[in-house]
């Protein structure tokens, strides 16, 4: 819904999920829905509620031991204190994410906060910065199946409701 600019559609959704992820006790799922929707305040020019919500996506995603929504979350909090004009936090912050994808050896997180940074960098005119970031990359082998035992987690609750479970997935 969120793509297809039904804001109102999604936030709602998106609420939903989260409480369905609360009454079940589900910290991942409540980190994901939080996620989402602190993106989804960044896109409708609402940096406060974003910032907040970014926050609490990485609780509950320390909570679930999930890095890869705390690197997520600490993303979203780097983008909301742009649009909040603290460009300190918002360095910080990226930093934190990249900090974070690099003890979760994640390759596809830490490309993404270095990346980030980058950008973070290119707004400040910090050139020499920029070159040691780019540096910092390097070229990740992605095999054409799934290598790992980890199962995953389905995207949606079997328990949402048909909107939720419609527009999710």
């Amino acid at each position: 819904a969120r793509l297809l600019g039904q804001v109102d559609e999604a936030l709602v959704s998106l609420r939903e999920a989260h409480a369905i992820a609360d009454a079940a006790q589900h910290p991942y799922r409540r980190a994901s829905a939080m996620y989402q929707l602190s993106v989804l305040d960044r896109a409708t020019k609402q940096p406060e509620r974003s910032l907040a919500g970014s926050r609490q996506a990485f609780a509950e995603a320390k909570q679930a031991g999930s890095t890869f929504f705390m690197a997520k979350a600490k993303m979203a909090e780097s983008a909301a204190l742009e649009a909040l004009d603290q460009p300190e936090g918002e360095l910080a912050a990226m930093q934190e994410a990249l900090a974070i994808a690099r003890a979760a050896h994640s390759a596809v997180e830490e490309s993404l906060a270095l990346i980030n940074l980058a950008d973070v960098y290119l707004r400040r005119k910090n050139f020499e910065a920029v070159d040691r970031t780019l540096a910092a990359l390097d070229e990740v082998e992605v095999p054409r199946e799934a290598t790992g035992s980890r199962k995953m987690l389905p995207i949606v609750a079997a328990g949402a409701p048909p909107f939720v479970q419609n527009v999710v997935t």
